[in-house]
């Protein structure tokens, strides 16, 4: 028999990063650059016929092989998943199409993969056809199509699946079996007396995951049964080698020989994949001793000879040979992937320059090796660069530049013990410029006291802005708990004498975004929530009296970051210059004269953070765009002299005074606490926020409970860090009195029916989404779990019920009902039923929607009422991790789909999908940043009750990412929570230390934990 052909050739998995206890190591790459090496290997396939080339078989003859197929196709859906080399073809459906379309090339009527040339395999003298199938090119062809269509939504998904189901269903037939038990060599009945251990143990793990895929049960139980027999026989002939404990396997029952490292490794993949897809005998398995192995082809350095990789391993004493690359490659994608040994990945990665030829080749062995003709074979550099390409993914995980690394303290500091009774309410200004303000609360009043004088308003009207008007005030107000905006004018003794109701489109009240008097008229800002825009009121205000004044505008679009239908989130402003009033937030720097809009942008500028007005227009301290030197720039008209900004600093408190700009520095603790108070009280309605707001227009999911959980974040830190604790402890106790006053108004409207949303149904009716009430119950139950004495929340138990339960919600909890290529008939999913009130009725939900649900699940105690809710939640997480996330590897490149199943596919209105979408193209949009982190934080939440190489993928990945400013900081919080220190790039803590909007808070904590850490 040739041990050095290719007979047994497949294609590692992908991105199967199975981390087991014990077993793993972070990768660790030496300081030493290595090459990088994926354009040149991708450069030598052909893009219209990837797996064809020279062969290793007699002639080296050019054919195309399935298993190069196979290879490429892995290895180009991991490229192009992870991000590297953006800029090369994808070989992926190229490679894919051929396999599908090529299923029969024998023509014998059974799909399989095989090798195109006759071949004696076991050399006794049975020679098969070209093109007859092999359980080992089959084995690795059905891999390669499945990750397809898991990881490629673009993918030919129905397809794929009916090609799998042919070509493993002869596989159940008990007779298709070796004598020892094992999964045949091929289906050719001289071949099954073989009993050849590595391509049945890659075959079973194959067996075991399509079992959890298809339909069929009684399919499901024999693919199941066929896997569990092969693994038995590799248990009651497994060999121990004694001086290592490793467990391998002679190549077959009837040889008394080792496997090559190849071979070896398809076993380890075999047996990982059996694991990973819960097979029965998964715990007779020791695979810290199945894995051990691979290290066991390191042959150390002699006297006479330099260490090398073996192609046998050292126990096999008689055969000294290198490996070949085709061995190296498949090793390579099999540690790689587990992160697994760096030292021996290196090793690997470094020895292949003695492959390379002076055309950029790879040969089979080195070059000048005595014992081969110098030969390259498309198959084998097919496996190098799958083995690359998993190396290069998981380096590109790892931190390259400085990073903050906090680890926090498990003792706690003393902060904020509970409710102290005080009555301020803290971080609101609603008068602007100098001097002292407090606003004080009790039943029956709030008082605004302002350089010793008080204002009086009702307990439930909020003052959100104070205009002095010479003599008395102008005031807006926003009414509890139904949200009205009101204008009142004071007199000097606080009596009302002029009121006006701010209005909006019909059935919405206005949320107020900014205001400013300019002599006698009020420049107002809101936003309406139904129009989806912002516009500009104007108000006479003189002799007692308040009028409107000119016809109502419409302002361009802020361009916020995230997209159009985010108008309401960027920080707005009005400010006043010698010629005109100019409306500035998100990029826009829009010109009021009269009736007219001036629309203009302020130059470069991400986001502005702050503005100030100059005689000759506003002067802005922008957010620079991701990938900038420095993170903030400013902006001036001409002739205005532009500050210097400090590298290295954050800028704040941008003002212009005496003819000149001039900015602040936060580089230390005391300026970081300025800083952050500056901020707080300068957002969103005068550092009200979001304070009492119903969820009428879902503001409390979607800000509220972002700044809430910020402001839990700030305390968590602070009991945790001293460098926090000494940074803002003593605002700790504001934050704390703040967190008790809003979470009694969130109890209070839950209890109350004003959780319910209008902003998302096609006819404004009342509606619970569980997206937004699974945050809700993530909020309550972290605040009532990590206060001490906590304010009484009457609605928890309810919420927890409704919630755990889906009661009254839009969402259903379903059972498949997807296309099977999307998911399969079994697995749990949240849907918005056909006929509901959702304009995308009769469709699955995004990924974040029913990954924050099962967060909420997973995060709370069970609900007794409702049991299946949490294999529900592990159901939905997996889902997420078999398209997304393999294993919990998240994409390193940090992009990912939004949406799934038919609601990506898009509809005609013949397929009766939906009532209220009667057809759809399909939405392919990528998850914006804030969704990638709930997709993120639910899946690290939920890694608990997950195997722990789930939970030790994510961490790093995830680590990663949050690092990297590709998910936001306060996924740190997650991280923490599973022991991990919190991370950021100084850069990407500078930037999200400026807080824009409410919901920016959150990501501020951890940003702030970072630069007082860096201070230190």
């Amino acid at each position: 028999m040739n041990r050095n052909s290719p007979k047994y050739v497949i294609a590692s998995f992908l991105c199967l990063s199975l981390l087991l206890t014990g077993v793993v190591a972070w990768i660790d790459h030496s300081p030493e650059p290595e090459p990088y090496l994926i354009p040149e290997l991708h450069a030598r396939f052909d893009p219209l016929r990837p797996g064809y080339g020279a062969t290793d078989y007699p002639g080296n003859a050019a054919a195309d092989v399935p298993k190069s197929y196979a290879k490429i196709l892995i290895a180009e859906l991991e490229r192009t998943r992870n991000g590297l080399s953006v800029d090369l073809p994808n070989l992926a459906p190229q490679a894919g199409r051929w396999l599908l379309d090529n299923s029969d090339l024998d023509k014998d009527g059974v799909v399989g993969w095989g090798v195109p040339i006759a071949w004696d395999a076991y050399g006794d003298g049975s020679e098969n056809p070209a093109n007859t199938a092999y359980t080992i090119s089959t084995a690795i062809t059905v891999q390669a199509l499945l990750d397809w269509m898991e990881q490629d939504p673009n993918s030919p998904g129905p397809q794929i699946l009916a090609k799998v189901d042919e070509a493993l269903r002869p596989f159940v037939d008990p007779e298709m079996r070796t004598p020892a038990g094992l999964l045949p060599y091929s289906f050719v009945e001289t071949d099954r007396q073989y009993d050849t251990f590595n391509p049945a143990a890659y075959l079973a793990g194959e067996l075991q995951r399509f079992s959890l895929i298809t339909p069929d049960k009684g399919f499901a139980a024999a693919l199941r049964g066929a896997a569990d027999d092969t693994v038995q026989a590799l248990l009651d002939y497994k060999m121990v080698n004694p001086e290592t404990g490793s467990w391998y396997w002679r190549y077959s029952v009837q040889e008394n020989v080792s496997n090559d490292l190849p071979h070896a490794s398809y076993i380890i993949h075999g047996l990982l994949n059996y694991i990973r897809y819960e097979g029965e005998l998964s715990a007779q398995i020791d695979f810290d001793a199945v894995l051990a192995h691979i290290k066991e082809f390191e042959a150390p350095a002699s006297a006479d000879r330099e260490g090398y990789i073996r192609g046998w391993p050292l126990l096999q004493e008689n055969i000294e040979r290198s490996a070949r690359t085709y061995d190296i490659g498949m090793a390579l994608s099999l540690l790689c992937n587990l992160n697994y040994s760096p030292e021996l990945s290196r090793k690997m990665i470094s020895e292949l320059v003695k492959y390379k030829t002076e055309d950029g080749a790879y040969l089979k062995y080195p070059v000048g090796s005595e014992y081969a003709d110098p030969l390259v074979v498309n198959e084998y550099e097919a496996y190098l660069y799958r083995g690359v390409v998993a190396c290069e993914a998981a380096k590109s995980r790892n931190l390259k530049d400085s990073v903050t690394s906090v680890r926090l303290s498990d003792t706690t500091n003393e902060f904020a013990p509970g409710a102290d009774n005080n009555q301020v309410i803290p971080f609101v200004r609603p008068f602007s410029g100098e001097g002292r303000v407090e606003l004080i609360a009790t039943p029956a009043a709030i008082s605004v006291v302002h350089d010793g004088s008080s204002l009086s308003f009702e307990a439930t009207e909020l003052p959100l802005a104070i205009f002095p008007t010479g003599n008395g005030n102008l005031s807006i107000t926003r009414t509890l708990p139904d949200d009205r905006l009101l204008l009142k004018l004071l007199s000097s003794d606080g009596s009302e004498t002029s009121l006006v109701s701010i209005t909006a489109s019909a059935d919405t009240q206005p949320m107020l975004r900014a205001a400013r008097l300019v002599g006698q008229t009020l420049y107002l800002v809101y936003y309406d929530n139904i129009a989806q825009g912002n516009f500009l009121e104007r108000y006479l205000v003189r002799d007692g009296e308040i009028q409107r004044d000119g016809k109502l505008i419409t302002l361009p679009l802020l361009l916020d970051p995230a997209g159009g239908t985010y108008e309401m989130i960027p920080w707005v402003d009005v400010l006043a210059s010698d010629n005109a009033v100019h409306i500035v937030g998100g990029t826009l720097n829009a010109r009021i004269i009269g009736d007219v809009v001036e629309e203009g942008r302020m130059d470069g500028c991400h986001k502005i953070i702050e503005a100030v007005a100059t005689p000759s227009g506003p002067a802005a301290l922008c957010l620079a765009a991701e990938g900038a030197a420095e993170p903030y720039f400013v902006v001036a008209p001409s002739g205005v002299n532009v500050p210097r900004i400090q590298s290295g600093v954050v800028p704040y408190n941008l003002s212009f005074r005496r003819g000149s700009l001039s900015i602040k520095h936060a580089d230390d603790p005391d300026s970081y606490r300025e800083m952050l108070l500056f901020d707080i009280e300068r957002i969103q309605q005068n550092g009200w926020l979001e304070y009492g707001i119903s969820n009428a227009e879902a503001r409390i999911p979607w800000s509220q409970i972002y700044y809430l959980n910020g402001f839990l974040d700030f305390i968590y830190l602070a009991e945790r860090n001293d460098n926090m604790a000494d940074m803002i402890g003593d605002i700790v106790p504001g934050i704390r009195r703040r967190l008790d006053l809003e979470m009694a108004i969130i109890d209070q409207h839950w209890r109350e029916g004003r959780f319910q949303t209008r902003a998302f149904t096609i006819d404004r009716s009342p509606a619970l989404f569980a997206v937004q009430t699974s945050r809700l119950l993530l909020l309550m139950d972290r605040y009532l779990n990590e206060l001490q004495a906590p304010v009484e929340l009457e609605g928890y138990g309810t919420l927890l019920q409704a919630v755990h339960c889906l009661e009254d919600h839009i969402d259903t909890l379903a059972y498949g009902v997807e296309p099977l290529h999307w998911l399969s008939g079994e697995t749990a999913n949240l849907r918005w039923e056909k006929g509901g009130k959702f304009y995308f009725d009769g469709v699955a939900v995004p990924f974040n929607h029913q990954n924050e649900w099962a967060y909420s699940v997973l995060e709370t105690r069970s609900s007794s009422s409702c049991p299946e809710a949490e294999q529900a939640a592990i159901q939905i997480i997996k889902h997420f991790q078999r398209r997304i996330a393999p294993d919990g590897e998240l994409p390193a490149n940090g992009v990912w789909d939004y949406w799934w199943g038919t609601a990506y596919d898009g509809w005609q209105a013949s397929d009766g999908i939906s009532i209220n979408k009667p057809e759809y193209p399909g939405d392919h949009i990528k998850a914006w940043i804030s969704f990638r982190s709930i997709d993120a934080m639910s899946n690290l939440a939920a890694s608990t009750v997950l195997p722990e190489w789930i939970k030790e993928n994510l961490l790093r990945s995830a680590s990663y990412l949050v690092a990297s400013g590709k998910l936001y900081p306060f996924v740190n919080y997650e991280l923490t929570k599973h022991g991990e220190p919190a991370v950021l790039k100084p850069i990407v803590a500078m930037r999200y230390a400026r807080i824009n909007s409410p919901w920016d808070l959150q990501s501020a904590a951890w940003a702030y934990l970072a630069l007082a850490n860096e201070a230190d």
